[in-house]
């Protein structure tokens, strides 16, 4: 985890590059714990609330990160207590843009956290656009910050991965690909069997694609699901070229 806040502290508070340079760098947890609660300050930063700048620059960060590790998986988590108020363009249509470029572009998602002040309906936007449906409301209890945060962990393990385009010139067989889970990442990964759908998997371990006509997700079974989401360390990894093993 890694964090900036917005606006920031700089001359020009409009600036994105300000923001596409954390404040506090991603490093993993509990080891970053300290720095990130360090840096929060006692009071308020501003007044203006300059999301388009302040979103992209974090987007730019995180898509930089994911380029540079492409076995993590790397999402943005926006946290606002109003509309956008400064830095045009202040339409949240184009703001919203911003999230879906970043997923497109390496399946960056962004999360939204609403707190008093903010307009639920427009963040809802952003995270559609993002890929997560709807920004967590939490206008009515600031208290509630910390469990959204940790249901936003949980969700971002995952029991959905889109498929990566192939490289140009190139052709994905999908019914040559295995996909592994590792426990707490560590040892040698299982194997998951191939379901034909969600119906198929029943009660056991698996996984199956959203479409078997023109795949675009691997989806885990439930039993898969939950699984991997109470393993905050969990590795899951797709095999391709290789002969798959079925429920």
């Amino acid at each position: 985890a890694g964090m900036v806040f917005f606006p920031a502290q700089q001359a020009d508070v409009c600036d994105t590059l300000g923001y596409s340079t954390l404040q506090v760098p991603i490093a993993t947890l509990p080891g970053n714990s300290f720095e990130l609660t360090n840096a929060l300050p006692f009071s308020p930063l501003g007044t203006n609330t300059p999301t388009y700048p302040a979103l992209r620059g974090a987007l730019q960060a995180a898509t930089a990160y994911q380029d540079m590790n492409p076995t993590h998986k790397v999402l943005v988590v926006l946290a606002t207590d109003g509309d956008p108020t400064s830095c045009p363009p202040v339409i949240i249509d184009d703001i919203a843009k911003l999230a879906l470029a970043a997923r497109n572009y390496n399946g960056v998602r962004t999360y939204v956290i609403g707190v008093a002040g903010s307009t639920i309906p427009n963040l809802d936007k952003i995270a559609a656009a993002g890929g997560t449906v709807k920004a967590y409301d939490i206008t009515q209890d600031i208290a509630e910050f910390s469990a959204k945060m940790a249901e936003i962990r949980s969700e971002a393990l995952g029991c959905d991965f889109e498929i990566p385009a192939t490289p140009p010139g190139t052709e994905l067989d999908f019914n040559q690909i295995n996909f592994t889970y590792t426990p707490k990442g560590i040892g040698s990964p299982k194997i998951l069997p191939r379901a034909d759908d969600l119906a198929d998997c029943g009660d056991t371990a698996g996984w199956y694609y959203d479409s078997n006509l023109s795949p675009t997700k691997i989806l885990l079974c439930p039993a898969s699901c939950s699984t991997v989401t109470a393993d905050s360390a969990a590795k899951v990894a797709a095999l391709f070229g290789c002969k798959p093993i079925f429920n």
